[in-house]
């Protein structure tokens, strides 16, 4: 009940500013797991014919990506520029105003595994010289999250004759990517 209380104190105080499932019912952090929280979040709003975010509350962001051909502009003011060896998280797309690519970015390669996708930024692979140009590399850490999700709808606008690479699964493609070239 806790993660309901704090769901209805959080619209009757007025905050408006929208908090991640993690900051939600941390009394409870051995009680639910992250993905019964969203579950309990997504019925609720279900149930008042709401979506999650008119209860101000959003999935936690989770996606990481390197790159320097790209930079997140955010509504802060902030910048998330992205390193070829150190990941960066993928913020909601609710905060970003804007994506920059540079002109000379080649290729985007969405992982599916966090592990590989390790491997993959200790080896410099977003600028190894042996490869036609510079890439990004995105990773959802299995399922991706909403953030991660848009950012490759984004990618996908954004870069019609660039390639965009899967590697993973045989079903991610055609859940995740579906519109996106893989």
């Amino acid at each position: 009940m806790n993660c309901i209380e704090d769901v209805q104190n959080r619209l009757s105080e007025g905050l408006s500013d929208l908090c991640d499932n993690e900051m939600l019912c941390w009394e409870d952090a051995i009680c639910f797991e992250d993905d019964q929280k969203d579950a309990l979040i997504v019925d609720l709003a279900a149930t008042f014919g709401l979506s999650r975010s008119a209860l101000n509350v959003r999935a936690s962001s989770k996606g990481l990506f390197v790159g320097c051909s790209m930079v997140l502009h955010l509504s802060s003011g902030q910048s998330i520029s992205g390193s070829d060896i150190e990941p960066s998280l993928i913020p909601h797309s609710s905060d970003i105003t804007r994506v920059e690519m540079q002109n000379d970015l080649a290729w985007v390669l969405v992982v599916e595994k966090e592990a590989v996708f390790r491997t993959l930024c200790r080896m410099g692979l977003a600028s190894h010289p042996s490869l036609f140009g510079p890439g990004i590399i995105i990773t959802g850490k299995g399922y991706p999250d909403f953030a991660t999700r848009e950012l490759l709808h984004t990618l996908s606008a954004e870069l019609p004759q660039r390639y965009i690479l899967h590697f993973g699964s045989l079903f991610i493609p055609s859940l995740v990517l579906s519109g996106f070239r893989s």
